[in-house]
């Protein structure tokens, strides 16, 4: 949860109250200003990786509590494998 907070809550409510405002505009060639529509790398890659961590932790509870079987085992070790070759430090 705590890592939620940090990754997503603190993004999603600084765009909400309008302090991200400034971080969202960019520059033109003519010295104007514009709205960023896409946000970069850097401010995406942290709410991706959070989300990935939740879904990993989601599909575990609900094969322990339910007991999906060992198809969904192996796929959940697929998803758990290919996350951290993704996300491991660089």
């Amino acid at each position: 949860m705590f890592q939620w907070y940090l990754a997503i809550y603190s993004i999603q409510s600084g765009m909400t109250h309008g302090a991200a405002a400034v971080m969202h505009l960019k520059q033109i060639d003519d010295d104007t200003i514009a709205a960023a529509f896409l946000s970069d790398d850097d401010e995406i890659r942290p709410v991706i990786q959070t989300a990935t961590a939740l879904f990993l932790i989601f599909v575990a509870l609900m094969s322990d509590e339910i007991g999906f079987g060992v198809g969904m085992s192996t796929a959940h070790s697929q998803f758990q494998q290919e996350a951290n070759r993704l996300y491991e430090p660089s």
